[in-house]
């Protein structure tokens, strides 16, 4: 019962608060209540106000900010910031003002009854400096030009100056630089720019000036047109006959560089540089000219001149008169001699500059006659004339002379001989006979007569016949084809007849003395017979249609070829040397073991054809026998140890473009092996066809090398590498070739019929084809990097090292000087030769193999008959 009395109780007193609470009224809504912050850092275009909201009217704020404008009680209608909600402090941040513009600025609060605004303040925005750009070039002279400014903005002060700027240095100001002033205030303005200088560059800015200072544009350049120079002609001053001197003064070079200037002259007026003129540098200022190749006694004119881009510009004329001097005249060869009479006359080729007033010619028994002595008087003026001469005494010797007489003086013709009883030539002999020339060799006679009267008189006037064995260049004989030739010389109506041997061989004795020098310190030397063949027609030029380039008939002398020829042999004999320098590429101080000399050179202006390169080909070599015997090689081989022949010439083949391009007769078709052996002891093996029949066999081995001079010293020194690769190969070697175990083409070279090399070299010493990074035939160029033990080579593996065409093609050598051609310096392939060269086991090479030490090659390879008598091998 009191349980049931306690739930009544609470259940009343709920009631009560609730209809206590449901009785109170809720208080008004009205719009917030705010003040605005004092606006801070002030700038041109911004500032910091704000608000404090101290009441939300209750109602909630749903926006507050600051608004403002210019003008008074600005409203959210007007620019504002929008700074969250709520009551409270809130910071704005004033945008987009413009420089020195009063503001009104109040703070806001929105809420659901309306917008309620702080107090108003008043802010006054900083002036800056205006802003503005500078207007594009127009009208641009060589002195002036038109730009200006347009000032979009005066920075909130008024701009109380405006215009351009220009200097030429870069940007220009108007305290310092020259200006123009365009009024005031804002907006576009023109402006005239003057007093500018040809052909400058200049920089040139707009300005605008207001209280807070000046402002500038963007810079533009730009250059001036440029004029013609300005030049001054100098006096005219030490005027001879046929020169003078004046000169110049180039004041003003027009804004272009002067190229030329000097001075110009002629017979008329205003001259230009069309005519004559002299060439005295380049540049302004003070210049000194000579004026040449006068006539005397003349009048010219004369300007300098002075030359730019923009053309030519003159200074004034100046006038003078070249000084007369004597005539020029010679004397006419005498004719219809009698015994009391003759003829002969003169030509004045030139009066001096003044007129001839008189002329003849004058004689005497004595020498040097003059117009005192007997003359004749034929006329006046220039030009040919003849005299008639009288009263001789015969049997006489007179000595005659023309004349020319102007106001200056006379002048004298050459002096002749005349002999009133002539003495006549009966008959021609020869002061300087030979009985063999040459073919290319020239020959000039010396010719003498004999008189009736019995004197030796020396004989210059003469004419020269002959058939096509030789050639005739004025009264030169130069030999063309061998064998024997009649010449005839005639002087009037005489005539002899001379007969000389033409002949084809020809032995250089003075040999160039870097081919004729063996290098020094070299442990051996090795003697050369140097053989060039040079077919010709005219003993002159070489018969291209014979040998010609490998693509065209383009004419070369044969003298020319000479040239060529001793350039390659001597870099073909520096790489053999510096070849034979055993890893000479590590070692600056490595000596070569062979010295070449070259003991013997011919050249052969005519060759027979000798056998067939091959069976088949339509080529032929030339007849070895005949030449050799020729020159006698068998006693340069077995009496003077001569070990090689280099053979050069220009080859034809048929595989040559020329061939079809111009026809040529395969009957001239003639080449050369790169290399064949004679030799006693081992028959040919070489890199030719390895015939025993080819060749003269002597008591003594050697090696003829074909150099083609289509090519060059690059290709000379391959034949030697496929000779070098041919001897090594033809040791004594118990090893299986293709079971890799053979010393120079397994071990050496490194080529192996194991995969992945199958036959070619790759990673050891390499060939005369095959660098150790290539494995296509003449890659001497590979860039691509592999091991090799080339610097370290050992039979069985010397130290591996990175190497590939960087490594031969940047050693620098000292070659031997040439004339007809520069030494590529990036020539892989010949440097790779010489490489290969020098990484032969060579003179002191101590390299081990198994209880051995390997051989000096080039003591096998050069002393081919001791070698195998005495049956050497690679190694010892």
């Amino acid at each position: 019962m009191k349980t049931k009395l306690s739930f009544f109780a609470v259940g009343a007193i709920c009631l009560l608060f609730v209809l206590a609470i449901s009785c109170k009224k809720d208080p008004p809504k009205v719009i917030p209540i705010l003040s605005t912050t004092a606006v801070t850092n002030i700038t041109s275009t911004t500032a910091t106000s704000g608000g404090t909201i101290t009441s939300d009217g209750n109602s909630p704020v749903t926006s507050r900010g600051v608004c403002w404008s210019t003008n008074q009680n600005p409203t959210i209608s007007d620019s504002k910031t929008s700074d969250g909600t709520g009551i409270g402090t809130f910071v704005s941040s004033i945008t987009g003002l413009s420089p020195g513009v009063t503001y009104y600025v109040r703070s806001y609060a929105t809420n659901a009854i309306g917008t309620a605004y702080g107090a108003q303040l008043t802010i006054v925005t900083t002036t800056i400096l205006p802003v503005l750009t500078t207007t594009d070039l127009l009208g641009i002279s060589s002195t002036t030009a038109t730009s200006g400014g347009n000032i979009t903005s005066d920075g909130g002060a008024i701009v109380i100056a405006r215009g351009v700027c220009w200097s030429r240095n870069t940007m220009p100001t108007v305290r310092v630089d020259s200006t123009t002033n365009n009024g005031t205030g804002l907006g576009i303005f023109t402006s005239s720019i003057t007093g500018l200088s040809a052909g400058k560059t200049y920089y040139i800015r707009s300005y605008a000036t207001n209280s807070v200072g000046t402002a500038y544009g963007n810079q533009i350049t730009f250059n001036t047109s440029a004029i013609i120079p300005t030049v001054l002609t100098s006096a005219i001053k030490d005027i001879t006959p046929v020169t003078a001197k004046s000169g110049g003064d180039v004041t003003n070079d027009g804004g272009s560089t002067i190229t030329a200037r000097g001075v110009c002259w002629n017979i008329e007026q205003t001259p230009t540089i069309a005519n004559s003129k002299s060439s005295d540098g380049t540049g302004i200022g003070n210049y000194s000219s000579t004026v040449i190749g006068l006539t005397p006694g003349t009048t010219y004119f004369v300007r300098a001149y002075a030359t730019n881009n923009v053309g030519t510009a003159y200074g004034s004329q100046e006038t003078f008169t070249s000084i007369a001097v004597l005539p020029i005249v010679s004397t006419t060869k005498i004719s219809a001699i009698t015994s009391t009479t003759a003829t002969s006359g003169g030509n004045i080729t030139t009066d001096g500059g003044s007129s001839v007033k008189a002329r003849g010619v004058c004689w005497s028994a004595s020498q040097n006659p003059t117009i005192t002595d007997t003359k004749t008087s034929d006329g006046t003026g220039t030009g040919s004339y003849i005299s008639s001469i009288s009263g001789l005494v015969q049997g006489t010797t007179y000595y005659l002379k023309a004349y020319a007489t102007n106001s200056i003086g006379t002048a004298y013709g050459n002096q002749v001989v005349v002999n009133t009883n002539p003495d006549q030539i009966i008959s021609l002999s020869l002061i300087n006979p030979i009985s063999e020339l040459i073919i290319s060799k020239e020959f000039t006679p010396q010719l003498m007569g004999k008189t009736s009267l019995g004197k030796d008189v020396s004989i210059s006037d003469f004419t020269v016949t002959g058939d096509d064995k030789i050639t005739i260049v004025g009264k030169k004989i130069i030999g063309a084809k061998s064998g024997m030739t009649i010449i005839k010389f005639k002087t009037g109506t005489i005539e002899l007849n001379f007969e000389l041997n033409i002949t084809a061989v020809e032995e250089v004795l003075n040999i160039d003395s870097y081919l004729a020098t063996p290098a020094q310190n070299c442990q051996i030397v090795v003697p050369v017979v140097v053989i060039n063949y040079y077919p010709t027609l005219n003993g002159i030029d070489i018969d291209t249609r014979r040998a010609p380039n490998y693509g065209s008939l383009d004419p070369i002398t044969i003298e020319n070829l000479k040239k060529r020829t001793i350039d390659i042999l001597r870099l073909t004999k520096f790489a053999a040397e510096e070849g034979s320098k055993f890893r000479g590429y590590n070692n600056s101080n490595a000596l070569p073991y062979v010295g070449i000399k070259i003991i013997k050179y011919y050249n052969l202006y005519e060759i027979k054809r000798g056998m067939r390169l091959s069976p088949t080909s339509l080529v032929y070599q030339p007849d070895f026998f005949d030449a050799f015997s020729k020159i006698n090689l068998q006693n340069a081989v077995d009496n003077l140890g001569a070990k090689e022949v280099w053979f050069s010439l220009r080859p034809l083949s048929s595989e040559y473009p020329v061939v079809t391009q111009e026809n040529l007769n395969p009957e001239n078709f003639i080449n050369i092996g790169e290399s064949n052996m004679s030799s006693p002891t081992t028959g040919d093996v070489s890199n030719s066809d390895r015939r025993n029949d080819d060749l003269p066999i002597y008591s003594k081995t050697y090696v003829v090398y074909g150099y083609n001079l289509h090519r060059s010293y690059p290709e000379n020194i391959e034949n030697r590498g496929h000779q070098i690769e041919s001897q090594m190969s033809y040791f004594p070697d118990p090893g299986i070739f293709t079971s890799n175990e053979r010393m120079f083409l397994n071990k050496f070279v490194g080529i192996s019929f194991l995969p992945p090399l199958n036959g070619k070299p790759l990673g050891r010493c390499g060939n005369t084809h095959f660098p150790p990074n290539s494995s296509v035939d003449y890659d001497w160029d590979n860039s691509t990097i592999v091991k090799s033990d080339i610097e370290d080579w050992k039979p069985d593996g010397g130290t591996l090292k990175d190497i590939n065409s960087s490594r031969w093609k940047n050693i620098k050598y000292n070659y031997p000087p040439t004339s007809t051609f520069t030494v590529y310096e990036n020539d892989a392939g010949f440097k790779w030769k010489i490489f290969w060269f020098q990484s032969i086991p060579g003179y002191n090479n101590n390299i081990p193999y198994e209880n051995y030490k390997i051989s000096n090659w080039w003591d096998l390879f050069y002393n081919w008959d001791d070698a195998n008598k005495n049956k050497l091998k690679l190694w010892k």
